[in-house]
């Protein structure tokens, strides 16, 4: 999987504030319970604001009546998600999807990233925007959290 230099902040995980430095590289698993990023879902999104939507599967938090559990809680729910995707071919697919006649009449113009918690998942976020913006530079981008990030990640959001 060439190109993809978020394997590095994987390798000792510490993007949320549980630090668990895990490396999930290796299979192991800190409180999100997340190896690789995984995309549970993407799509137009009406919802304001109007955007091409990626849901990331996975949560730092353990939150027994989460809107988005079948995601949230992935891996443990064992439920069936999108997948990994390579970062440059999901830039391409925002971009192309915002294009669209779609995205024009309900006003998407932005990717947005939920849960989830994206956070868990912030290297490959950055890689997926880096490319876009090679495509269109002048991407807007959301980000849905909860918050719990460390210093660092909140300096990369």
């Amino acid at each position: 999987m060439k190109g993809q230099g978020f394997f590095k902040d994987l390798e000792k995980c510490e993007l949320c504030e549980h630090k668990c430095r895990v490396n999930r590289l290796r299979g192991e698993r800190g409180v999100c319970r997340m190896t690789m990023p995984v995309v549970a879902s993407a799509t137009l999104h009406p919802a304001p604001p109007e955007s091409y939507t990626i849901f990331m599967a996975g949560c730092n938090y353990k939150c027994l009546n989460c809107q988005n559990w079948t995601i949230s809680q992935y891996p443990d729910n064992e439920f069936i998600q999108r997948g990994y995707e390579d970062p440059k071919e999901l830039a391409e697919e925002c971009v192309d999807k915002l294009s669209s006649i779609s995205a024009k009449l309900m006003g998407a113009d932005r990717i947005f990233f939920s849960g989830g918690e994206p956070t868990i998942h912030l290297p490959y976020i950055e890689e997926v925007v880096e490319e876009a913006r090679k495509i269109r530079p002048d991407t807007k981008v959301n980000f849905d959290t909860n918050g719990y990030m460390t210093e660092e990640s909140l300096r990369r959001v």
